[in-house]
């Protein structure tokens, strides 16, 4: 199967509206230039009577002029749209949106009449086609539904368009896209099928869709098709079942695409399988087998939970054991990576068991309990990032409405269960949206009928309620900005349709008021824009002309082998991007120096400082910013915290922060021997290190006028006479954490009251450059 090419550029976030406007959330930028045709100042009123088109109408689309689109408006009919205002800032001409018309929203907040233009650059007939629909088909794509009327007839048959945002190349969408059955269904079929899109680094769309099985005995299996991209701009995108053998209801692909992981039910056995299928062999491999390689012998059973594809682009499994331990179950948790072995088959490395769940509120609590992963089916979960976390949102089946959300750190085998932020909802659940920094949730209030509005981040559990009160139902939300959420709802008195523009104090920015009798159908819809960096972990968003320091691989430790330093600004923002030569390692510190600021990073936090002082405080920017550590160290910062202009960068650093001299326990034992005036005390101290002592001093006191003062080639007895040094002392043999130390002293000054003490058992710290880009 394959897709005919029919035009370009999309660049922002699209959206259904009919009788009305949706604008769009996140920056643009790009060229405000049409691919093939743009709005004119006052173009000609569209004869929608009786348009006669070839019956093959949509095969003639080549570009539409939507270069630098910020958004979409797609008016219906029937309607004064002059009655309706706009949102502050677009201007029409005359005031007066055309019917039957898809506008674009220009960078500088202008609407423009996007023609359908054929291959010789002409625009086809007005009227003749009819948008009424747009949905986000992965993230570097959009399904646009129209209307194309066919020769002497007054019906008009649903057509597909999917369209590239960066490239505006867009492609008629084949019979079989969706479904087995010979018809496109339109947008409202992707409904249940859209949360479960996946991409691999070349782009390449995976999605579920039904086909006939291999078998033959009819009916159909929900199984993973690839469409490939590769032939983006120079021909027809093509797609490809996976597999037609079991039905699948959770799956995950590999960053290179070279295999997929599947939870799904095979007809011919009738039971439940578990597969990673090797696109390069065409091979199904049951996962099953592979966990039988490892040791997991003397288990009742064993369940797969979740496949994860995580931050870091690897695949991630998830089981769960049970054994009978004398007439007893005792259940565990097992992480594992899948991935290719050094002679290319597939294999699973065990990671170590699960450490634990905690609740996110203001004091997380650790341990009490172990979470349940949601199968990200379309119905059970929807895997997000957010904020830079893997983040799953449960869903009730069949609906939008979250009763569950979950953050996922699957470097540290962890899960964070954030039921709090549901409970302020009735039922514990609400309808919800996801932008890249927060989860936007939205119903009835508990325990009132009140309806509100609240912005959750997962990463540091703070919330902003707006309340719309009663008298309101609140009907679809769009996420604007960070700060402004466009909503539409029903009014009850008086009894009208609003769409408005508000901001997190709740003061309606722009407002639009329908009769009722006049209600719009309106899709509210926000995308990403093709420029649009999220904080993912992910360099694959990031243009390589954005790289400003770069060095040489394979020349510090692979964990932490810098190669690329790339930055931008836009929405108000610093971003910024770290790509290694290997994996992270995730406890290792990052310093971006400018001239003038200096940015510190580490797994949970970003802090700045405005001076070249390192003992200088760092303020963190933690709860404004974004960061995600994946294949790349990846982050967002306020744009001021760096001053009124972007400062000039000098090196990017990676360092190290190393313990030294720190003591995990010490135990101590006083002897004596003689009597009287020949008594002589002997106080015998057992030090187990807690890091190497390097070239610091550890320093026992044992009195106010007497401490015990040891490097890692002596010890030295020192008090107000002398300085002694300690001969009967033992020393490991290798400097490092864990290591036993044995000092043994007497002198005349010691009584043998004293109680040692180790004054600083935390040790010092020191930085270790790792690498470094300048």
């Amino acid at each position: 199967m394959s897709f005919t090419r029919l035009a370009p550029s999309i660049k922002a976030i699209a959206t259904l509206l009919t009788l009305f406007f949706l604008t769009a959330c996140g920056g643009g930028g790009g060229s405000d230039e049409d691919n093939g045709g743009g709005g004119t100042d006052n173009p000609p009123p569209i004869d929608t009577e009786d348009p006669t088109p070839d019956a093959n109408l949509a095969e003639q689309i080549h570009s539409l002029g939507i270069a630098g689109a910020q958004g979409f408006v797609v008016t219906g009919t029937d309607s004064d749209p002059s009655a309706a205002s706009l949102p502050t800032g677009i201007e029409v001409n005359d005031n007066l949106l055309e019917p039957h018309t898809l506008y674009k929203i220009t960078t500088d907040g202008r609407l423009e009449r996007v023609p359908f233009m054929d291959d010789q650059g002409s625009e086809i007939e007005r009227g003749a086609i009819t948008p009424t629909g747009v949905r986000e088909f992965g993230p570097d794509f959009v399904l646009m539904d129209i209307l194309v009327r066919p020769t002497n007839s007054s019906a008009h048959d649903l057509v597909g368009l999917l369209v590239n945002k960066a490239t505006g190349f867009a492609y008629l969408i084949p019979d079989g896209f969706l479904h087995h059955q010979d018809a496109y269904y339109g947008i409202e079929s992707l409904e249940n099928i859209h949360r479960r899109l996946r991409t691999d680094a070349q782009g390449n769309i995976y999605y579920l869709r039904y086909v006939a099985p291999a078998s033959g005995n009819g009916g159909s299996l929900l199984v993973p098709s690839r469409v490939d991209i590769s032939q983006l701009g120079q021909g027809d995108l093509s797609i490809s079942t996976i597999q037609n053998i079991h039905d699948v209801n959770h799956f995950e692909v590999s960053s290179a695409g070279d295999f997929v992981v599947y939870q799904g039910y095979s007809p011919t056995t009738e039971s439940t399988v578990a597969i990673a299928w090797d696109n390069l062999s065409q091979t199904p491999i049951s996962l099953g087998s592979l966990l039988a390689e490892l040791d997991t012998t003397g288990y009742e059973s064993i369940t797969l939970g979740a496949i994860f594809r995580g931050l870091d682009d690897r695949i991630y499994l998830d089981y769960s054991f049970v054994a009978l331990v004398e007439d007893n179950y005792e259940y565990s948790r097992q992480y594992y990576r899948l991935a290719r072995n050094p002679s290319g088959a597939l294999a699973l490395e065990d990671l170590g068991p699960f450490t634990g769940s905690i609740t996110g509120s203001e004091q997380p609590e650790s341990g009490y309990l172990i979470a349940e992963i949601p199968k990200d089916d379309g119905y059970l979960g929807t895997r997000h990032i957010v904020n830079g976390q893997l983040t799953y949102v449960a869903t009730w089946s069949h609906n939008n409405r979250a009763n569950n959300i979950i953050t996922v750190d699957l470097e540290q085998r962890r899960t964070t269960q954030h039921h709090q932020v549901l409970g302020l909802f009735a039922h514990a659940s609400a309808n919800y949206v996801v932008s890249d920094r927060h989860i936007w949730l939205y119903g009835f209030a508990a325990g009132t009928e009140q309806t509100l509005i609240v912005r959750y981040n997962p990463t540091t559990y703070e919330t902003a309620e707006i309340n719309l009160g009663s008298g309101f139902e609140l009907e679809r939300l769009e996420a604007l900005s960070s700060d402004r959420v466009l909503f539409e709802g029903l009014r009850y008195n008086p009894l009208s349709n609003v769409i408005a523009l508000m901001d997190l104090e709740g003061n309606i920015l722009e407002e639009s008021v329908f009769e009722i009798a006049n209600v719009p159908v309106l899709t509210l819809l926000a995308i990403l824009p093709a420029d649009f960096i999220r904080i993912d972990g992910n360099p694959q968003d990031w243009n390589t002309d954005l790289r400003v320091l770069s060095g040489s691989a394979g020349t510090r430790p692979e964990d932490s082998d810098l190669v690329h330093y790339s930055q931008t600004q836009g929405r108000g923002d610093y971003l910024g991007l770290v790509e290694f030569a290997g994996p992270i390692n995730g406890d290792d510190h990052t310093r971006i120096r400018f001239d003038t600021h200096e940015l510190i990073i580490y797994p949970g936090f970003i802090g700045v400082r405005a001076t070249s002082d390192p003992e200088a405080e760092l303020t963190s920017l933690y709860a404004d910013s974004a960061l995600a550590f994946g294949s790349a160290l990846e982050f967002s910062i306020p744009a001021s915290a760096l001053g009124a202009s972007l400062p000039d960068l000098l090196y990017v650093e990676r360092y190290e922060r190393v313990r030294y001299a720190a003591v995990a326990n010490m135990t101590h034992d006083w002897q004596t021997e003689g009597e009287g005036e020949a008594q002589v005390a002997t106080l015998t101290i057992n030090l187990v290190l807690d890091s190497p002592i390097g070239d610091e001093t550890i320093t026992v006191r044992l009195s106010e006028s007497a401490r015990i003062e040891l490097t890692r080639d002596n010890a030295t007895l020192i008090t107000n006479e002398i300085s002694a040094i300690i001969d009967d002392l033992t020393l490991p043999e290798t400097d490092e954490a864990g290591a036993d130390v044995i000092i043994s002293v007497s002198h005349e000054s010691l009584t043998g009251d004293e109680e040692p003490e180790v004054l600083d058992p935390e040790g010092i710290e020191h930085e270790e450059q790792l690498d470094i880009l300048q």
